[in-house]
């Protein structure tokens, strides 16, 4: 998104938009109430805490403001800027989904409502990568139906890093996992289905990428963790897209999902999704067709 809009327009880009003593303190704050206590959607915390930005924002005078799943800044600036919103689920729909919307605070809660809806009433225009946020931001928060549209988004690939699958000289089986939350993205369930395969005397076995299960490094028969591989570093890039292409099926087994990314690059390199049908996932995993 950030590249092809360099291609077109004049754009300056504020990568780091909280100061790093507001995580600090966020992190805190919601490990010492068990996450009942938000700092992100208190009006007055993030206020302070992206006065910088703000102030950043306001010296460049743009013509608009791109503002991405940053739902407290927008709700900030857009009643004074043109500012396009672009996020993958609304506060309403994560509210009785995620557990850490569900942890939170009733007047926490309201709060982060309130943030959101000013964000989707106010913003000039509010995009959504699928139906299922497009009609909460309509239904829940009072979005204008005339400035919330759906814009799929795509694979964090490049075209050329998706040749045609390896043909796998073997019989075995390899699934693919890619998550950073292992227990939110179904890591343990992965791991159990695993070894009923495996139980069943199935040729199978299993790359996990991004996480690992908590507590100290096992060797467990048939998976290979290969931590967290970031796409900003080349040789992590290409090994993530081998990891692709080498697999049979691309699985994760995700207890929440709003968008799902990796089944869009998994979907790139030819490969079946297997997930839950939860969130967004229907969308993004058409079932019969992608997975």
């Amino acid at each position: 998104m950030f590249h092809a809009l360099q291609d077109h327009y004049d754009v300056v880009a504020i990568r780091q938009p909280w100061p790093k003593w507001f995580w600090l303190l966020r992190r805190a704050v919601r490990r010492l109430t068990g996450g009942v206590i938000d700092l992100y959607w208190s009006p007055a915390w993030t206020r302070l805490a992206s006065a910088g930005t703000l102030s950043e924002i306001r010296a460049h005078r743009p013509d608009v403001v791109m503002v991405v799943a940053i739902t407290p800044i927008c709700a900030l600036i857009a009643p004074s800027f043109v500012c396009v919103h672009v996020s993958d689920a609304t506060q309403a729909l994560m509210a009785n989904y995620n557990g850490a919307f569900r942890r939170l605070a009733a007047h926490v809660s309201r709060s982060a409502e309130a943030l959101e809806t000013t964000t989707l009433r106010e913003s000039a225009l509010t995009l959504f990568p699928l139906h299922w946020a497009h009609d909460s931001a309509i239904r829940d928060h009072g979005a204008s139906p005339e400035r919330a549209h759906v814009v799929p988004w795509g694979a964090n690939f490049a075209a050329e890093e998706f040749p045609p699958q390896n043909t796998l000289e073997t019989d075995e089986c390899r699934l693919l996992f890619v998550g950073i939350n292992w227990f939110g993205k179904g890591g343990d369930i992965a791991l159990a289905t695993l070894a009923e395969l495996q139980r069943q005397g199935r040729a199978v076995s299993l790359d996990i990428v991004g996480c690992a299960p908590p507590g100290p490094t096992q060797e467990i028969e048939g998976v290979r963790f290969h931590g967290f591989l970031s796409k900003a570093n080349d040789a992590d890039r290409a090994k993530l897209a081998e990891l692709y292409r080498s697999a049979r099926i691309f699985f994760l087994p995700t207890r929440y999902e709003a968008v799902g990314m990796v089944f869009a690059e998994a979907g790139s390199f030819g490969l079946p999704s297997v997930s839950y049908r939860t969130g967004g996932v229907p969308e993004t995993v058409v079932n019969g067709e992608t997975g």
